[in-house]
């Protein structure tokens, strides 16, 4: 076989070291172009790993504050709750069937207190809400006041009528009627509004 002419090796070597400096820039530019779109897709999901964690700790303390106004709801309503049953009590203590003018007195002056406790329980839930549980303490409150008047009335019709007067129920006497009526109607309204309470935090 012939040989080449002497000026066409050194072309040849030429185009060959070309060649091989372009097949190095290829596989260079190749390398960094894989490292560039290595690095993206790392950026990228070290960005959504770094939004989703972001997302679990918005959430987490979206749950704590949601749990911890839960449970100032429930202590709200719960102490509001022991006033009301409180002053209840009170007030049927103080129908007892017979009874002194100064046991009159005095169960007058707790039942006072009791409804009085409850007024002040009723301002935590208004603070506490929602605004219809607030509403239904608020009947709460108002029937609670309005049985104090109506023994209050009696036991002042009572006292005018004989001081030597041990009985209260067993006589149809003024305002007795009011008594029994008031009283029911804060019965009803404090297991109205333990019901809504109920509801009120089940739904939280």
């Amino acid at each position: 076989m012939d040989s080449l002419p002497d000026t066409q090796e050194p072309a040849l070597k030429t185009v060959a070291a070309s060649v091989l400096i372009v097949v190095a820039a290829i596989t260079a530019l190749s390398t960094l172009l894989a490292a560039a779109i290595s690095g993206h897709f790392v950026s990228q999901n070290a960005r959504r790993s770094l939004d989703h964690a972001a997302e679990m700790a918005r959430l987490d303390r979206e749950a704590e504050r949601m749990s911890q106004h839960r449970a100032a709801r429930r202590d709200a309503y719960a102490a509001f709750a022991a006033c009301a049953l409180t002053a209840l009590r009170d007030l049927h203590a103080a129908c007892a069937p017979t009874m002194s003018v100064a046991d009159r007195k005095s169960c007058l002056i707790t039942a006072q207190a009791a409804a009085y406790e409850v007024t002040i329980a009723r301002g935590v839930l208004e603070v506490e809400g929602p605004q219809e549980v607030a509403r239904y303490g608020h009947e709460v409150q108002e029937a609670m006041n309005a049985a104090v008047r109506a023994l209050r009335n009696a036991f002042d019709a009572l006292d005018r009528g004989s001081d030597t007067d041990r009985s209260i129920l067993p006589q149809p006497r003024e305002g007795l009627t009011a008594i029994y009526e008031a009283g029911g109607k804060a019965d009803k309204a404090v297991t109205a509004f333990m019901q809504k309470a109920n509801a009120a935090l089940s739904q939280m």
